[in-house]
């Protein structure tokens, strides 16, 4: 998608505008948001007292797959970042309609990661680890599975310490 958008002579490329800005800044929000949340995950599994637990702390509070979340994100900056290049006439690109291309990464990402690997198969082996304990079953119930937003935790989440 990128090469589509790109394809095409750097003289005809528009200047770099609000769009790009703001797709930059998407990208750079979901790169930081999998970077927080994959380093809160390898701190949290390097303290003694949360050997066979899960993460329910920072990130993790509000979404149960917020590094997954962050590379979706990551994603929709670039197909926002390519969208500026198609947007007032792409007849130069590798054919008419190609930079459209760029669209289909954030909808590939998000249905690959939420439907064929990642969160089904992290699901599951969650589930059967700590399926039986109410905790992690309200945790579950309030925390969203991919998406990144608030939530409110209840006595019947929090950690029994």
């Amino acid at each position: 998608a990128v090469w589509a958008a790109n394809a095409r002579d750097p003289a005809e490329q528009p200047a770099f505008g609000w769009l790009d800005g703001v797709g930059v800044c998407v990208w750079c929000v979901g790169f930081g948001i999998e970077v927080v949340a994959d380093r809160q995950k390898a701190a949290w599994r390097a303290l003694p007292s949360s050997k066979g637990r899960y993460i329910d702390v920072g990130l993790w509070r509000y979404s149960r797959h917020p590094n997954y979340f962050g590379e979706w994100l990551l994603w929709t900056g670039q197909f926002v970042l390519c969208a500026s290049a198609f947007g007032s006439g792409d007849a130069t690109g590798a054919f008419v309609g190609a930079g459209f291309l760029s669209a289909a990464s954030p909808v590939f990402v998000y249905l690959l990661l939420n439907y064929v690997s990642g969160v089904p198969l992290l699901e599951k082996r969650s589930d059967e680890r700590w399926g039986g304990e109410q905790v992690y079953l309200a945790y579950k119930r309030e925390t969203y599975v991919f998406f990144l937003l608030p939530t409110r935790r209840t006595e019947a989440s929090r950690p029994l310490l």
